[in-house]
């Protein structure tokens, strides 16, 4: 994209129990079963297929643009315990048999890269076609997002400073037709361009502006030079030579978690907005791995589905807080990984519940597999415990014949089987190379937490999921 590093946002969110490329959506590809199968199987079906975009997904493969410009990670790796933070147990035991939270690994901090990634000061621009059924909300939205606890509880802690007043702008339309691929950026960077000089030249570029552009119902954008696939999903990029930064949404594919539009597209937008201020141009605030040896970092530099992950991502689309009448995803915060429970902010009055393994990454040798034993652990009791769920976020070409299974049973909705745990629990996942995995092959995957009622619906007020990271190669 013209050197512009461009972030992963977001995926499908729905029952995609036959594509695990997604970025962010809740993937139920289920940990149990061949990985080159859909919904028993592993999760990377359709990890390769043809048209994924090259940061669409957890799905994509180590030779696509790893991260999409973006330096090759500093921190340590994870192939073992990390060496200044063991395995920590937390909560209130007291001896006295009151509840006490497993023991689990310490959520990483993302870090600095440059102060140039960061965005102070930020204005958001909403451009919204004024056919468009959610116009109205849209731009509510975007006025309502400097001045929301949602943004007051991460922007001081990453330096972005007191946020101006958000704008509006509209544009008649996107460059004519969308090709068969999607939207090009180019062609979305014209139709912001357009917007700012047909309908106010003062709402311009100016080094701490966010454009904030929502595509057409059912329209998609091609992403990082591919073919794009009709899908929730959004990212962020660089705009102009100014600083700036620009989001673009689409809303097209399945339906959203929790049956709203609306709701999907405005946490897409706070996802790609928080990134945008943050890590603009993937130099800002981040986890990052290197592409050719993702082992050798953190495991967490995977949660994007490539190997560079933000603010937005390593929360994911699972979270979720509503402010007035809109949806915000949650957002990765450094200053709450201290309290060894919920990394994710604002705060919700609920338990937080999640799973985690003794280290990052795994070898194993061709052919052979490795026994990773997988604890639940929660910040509070939950009765009943919950489910887990899981897929591939990102893995070496050749993809097929990675396989990995949770030794666990649970409930099966729609069609989709889950597994049990509670905190202090502890299961097996296997996970198995394939014969002909040669030296460096390797699979990334995502282990997910979900709370569900009795018929398989999300609780209300509640996240969708929280997620935990793991990895295998072959040395």
């Amino acid at each position: 994209m013209g050197g512009e590093a461009v972030r992963c946002g977001l995926g499908h969110e729905g029952e995609l129990m036959n594509v695990a490329r997604a970025c962010f959506g809740l993937i139920p590809v289920l940990l149990a079963g061949p990985s080159s199968t859909c919904g028993g199987g592993g999760s990377d079906a359709g990890a390769t297929d043809a048209g994924s975009a090259s940061d669409a997904g957890g799905g994509t493969d180590a030779t696509g643009p790893a991260d999409a410009g973006a330096p090759d990670a500093t921190q340590p790796g994870d192939a073992g315990p990390p060496q200044d933070a063991a395995i920590e147990a937390s909560g209130d035991a007291a001896g006295d048999g009151g509840f006490a939270t497993a023991a689990h690994l310490p959520f990483p901090p993302v870090t600095l890269v440059s102060d140039a990634g960061i965005i102070g000061g930020p204005r958001i621009v909403s451009i919204v076609l004024p056919e468009d059924p959610e116009y109205d909300d849209l731009l509510a939205f975007g006025q309502q997002v400097p001045q929301s606890a949602w943004f007051s509880a991460w922007e001081a802690q990453y330096g972005a400073g007191p946020p101006r007043a958000s704008q509006s702008l509209f544009e008649e339309s996107i460059g004519g037709s969308m090709p068969d691929g999607g939207y090009t950026q180019a062609q979305m960077n014209q139709a912001i361009g357009d917007a700012i000089t047909g309908d106010n030249s003062l709402i311009a570029p100016d080094g701490h502006t966010i454009f904030v552009l929502y595509l057409p119902e059912n329209t998609y954008f091609e992403y990082g030079g591919q073919p794009g696939s009709c899908q929730y999903f959004a990212y962020h990029s660089p705009y102009g030579t100014m600083g700036d930064g620009a989001a673009y949404v689409s809303r097209c594919g399945t339906a959203p978690l929790d049956g709203s539009e609306l709701g999907n597209a405005t946490r897409m937008a706070s996802h790609e907005i928080a990134e945008a201020v943050t890590d603009t141009g993937g130099i800002g605030w981040n986890i990052a791995t290197s592409s050719a040896q993702p082992w050798a970092g953190s495991i967490w530099g995977t949660a994007d589905g490539q190997f560079l992950s933000e603010v937005g991502d390593l929360c994911g689309l699972q979270t979720r807080v509503t402010e007035g009448s809109y949806s915000y995803q949650r957002i990765y915060s450094n200053a709450a990984l201290p309290a060894h429970g919920d990394p994710c902010v604002p705060a919700l009055p609920t338990t937080y519940y999640n799973t985690s393994v003794p280290q990052g990454w795994y070898p194993v040798t061709a052919g052979g597999s490795v026994d990773i034993p997988v604890t639940g652990w929660s910040s509070a009791p939950i009765a009943g415990g919950w489910l887990l769920t899981g897929s591939t976020r990102v893995q070496s070409t050749p993809a097929a014949g990675w396989s990995y299974f949770l030794s666990t049973s649970g409930p099966t909705f729609g069609g989709v089987p889950y597994h049990a745990i509670d905190n202090g629990q502890t299961a097996t996942l296997k996970v198995s190379a394939p014969a002909s995995a040669p030296h460096g092959a390797f699979i990334s995957i995502m282990i997910l937490s979900v709370r569900l009622d009795a018929d398989g619906g999300y609780l209300a007020g509640e996240d969708f999921g929280h997620r935990w990271l793991v990895g295998a190669y072959v040395p």
